[in-house]
């Protein structure tokens, strides 16, 4: 199994002379991975706040936001099917590759440029197949999720396989470490109390500063989970000393 703080090590060595970059491409991804249209509704005060990429609000009349209300899903939808899932791919493009200093800014949007169609295909059903496990509970539905994290990164690495082997290899490398990979996120739990805190003087900057350790920590994560669980046949379980899983 992998080790937390290997991870996070290369991650931080990877980023130390990129990183004024890699915030340009975090920037990027706030806004292409980032909802167009929100909706929230004050029934006692007949008033709704429609919220434009998570940033920018303004209120209308609720008789108004009624009728918006189906204009504003599907718009909220055709963005996330044919803007976020593939940007998501570039995005990960540019850190996957970042680990070998191969990288390039190009590579942000190669989600659009490089079989567009096949993402879109590939990552709606990851979506939807997500979806149907959430309806059943909340728990299946992130555990499946977890399953399918590595699918951008395989899109970049196998643009030949179709989207059902996409999605088993990225369950058989995900197979018997879900747990730890949710640990792993958690341990940026400090971090993201920082980044909030100076979110609140600079909203959105924070969070920006934060997001090239985590990206590259995922892609870190994502090497590691090719070469020992897609490359090999393993399938045990290794124990790993809490003392080497430090934050």
């Amino acid at each position: 199994m992998f080790v937390r703080s290997e991870l996070k090590s290369q991650a931080k060595a990877i980023i130390k002379d990129k990183y004024f970059t890699m915030v340009l491409v975090g920037l990027v991804a706030l806004f292409l991975t980032s909802s167009l249209l929100g909706v929230s509704y004050d029934v006692e005060n007949e008033i709704a706040m429609v919220t434009v990429f998570q940033a920018y609000s303004f209120y209308v009349n609720y008789d108004r936001a009624i009728m918006m209300a189906v204009p504003v899903v599907l718009i909220g939808l055709l963005w996330m099917f044919f803007v976020t899932l593939p940007a998501s791919v570039g995005i990960t493009c540019f850190f996957q590759r970042a680990s070998f200093n191969e990288q390039k800014f190009s590579d942000v949007w190669s989600g659009f440029t490089i079989n567009y169609a096949h993402k879109i295909k590939t990552r709606a059903l990851v979506w939807f197949r997500v979806f149907l496990w959430s309806m059943l509970l909340v728990v299946p539905g992130i555990m499946k999720a977890l399953s399918y994290a590595f699918v951008p990164y395989l899109l970049n690495d196998y643009p030949e396989k179709s989207p059902k082997e996409i999605l088993d290899m990225s369950e058989k490398m995900a197979k018997g470490m879900r747990w730890q990979m949710v640990v792993l996120w958690l341990s940026f739990f400090l971090w993201g109390l920082g980044a909030g805190f100076v979110d609140v003087f600079i909203p959105g900057f924070g969070t920006l500063l934060l997001l090239p350790y985590i990206y590259q920590t995922e892609a870190q994560l994502y090497h590691w989970a090719k070469t020992n669980r897609l490359n090999t046949n393993e399938e045990s379980e290794i124990l790993i000393d809490d003392e080497s899983n430090t934050i």
